[in-house]
Order: C-alpha cells, then structure tokens, then sequence
C-alpha cells in the first residue's frame, strides 16, 4: 500500500465520522423541536399607527391531536412589558391547519395581536391580545407559538 492509497483511506474514515456526527446532531435537533412550531414576521410599526392598518402572516401546518400551548407576542428591543402578549390552552384535532396573525391598528394610538387556527370542517380557534401602545416606532417581531404538551 502506497501512502497515497494509505491517506485516501484515512480521509475516507474520517469524512464518515464527521458524516455520522452530523447526523446525529441534525437527529437531535430535530427531536428537541418536535412538537413546537413558531410563526414570526419582523415589521418596522410607528408610534402612531393609522387606523385600520394592519400586517399579516400565515403559514399551513399539520398538527398532531393533542393540548398545546398557544400564545402570540409582539417583541424587540423597544416593546413595551404589555406587548399584547396573551396565551391559551387548547385541544386540537390531528388535521392540516391554515394558522393566520396579524397585527392591526383599531384607532390611532394602539394596536392589537390576533391569531386564528382553521380546519376545514372545524369551527375556527382564536386567540387576540388586549390593545396596547409602542413608546418608539422602530423594529418589532409579531410571534406566535404553539406547544404541545
């Protein structure tokens, strides 16, 4: 054996130890996030919103039968400590869901976070936070999280 052939081997188990490490830490990643699914847009909000505006997201999700966890938030560096945070538990059936957010501007100083989680053939979920007033315009995260539990 030549030390060429000698070096191509070693790299060859080498590469197939790295491969297999790999592996493992996408597996456990994985394993850590199942059960939980986020949905986020960053949005740049006033100070003093115009009535009726507002800005959405949604996304199409499976969901597995189970109790979840379920809350919506506004965060960044500049949200204020009643943020429109607001959080429920709730049972959902096994079924693809349209899961819909979005934050809106009922008057000129406030605004509010509202999700819906719909099934075909399913009555609509809701979750919506209480009004509430940004001190600074400037970067902001609309968030929603479910949890199953």
């Amino acid at each position: 054996m030549t030390l060429i052939q000698g070096g191509r081997r070693a790299l060859a188990r080498a590469s197939a130890v790295v491969a297999a490490a790999m592996c493992a830490v996408l597996l456990a990643t994985t394993q850590a996030s199942a059960g939980a699914a986020d949905l986020n847009r960053t949005l740049t909000l006033t100070q003093y919103p115009e009535p009726g505006s507002r800005a959405d997201m949604q996304r199409t999700i499976y969901l597995a039968a189970g109790n979840y966890s379920w809350d919506v938030n506004l965060g960044g560096p500049f949200a204020p400590a009643d943020s429109g945070y607001v959080t429920r538990d709730i049972y959902l059936a096994a079924g693809t869901y349209t899961w819909y957010c979005a934050i809106y501007a009922p008057d000129y100083l406030v605004y509010v976070n509202t999700c819906y989680l719909e099934k075909p053939g399913s009555a609509r979920a809701w979750i919506e936070s209480r009004s509430y007033r940004l001190w600074t315009s400037g970067s902001y995260t609309l968030s929603s999280r479910l949890v199953q539990r």
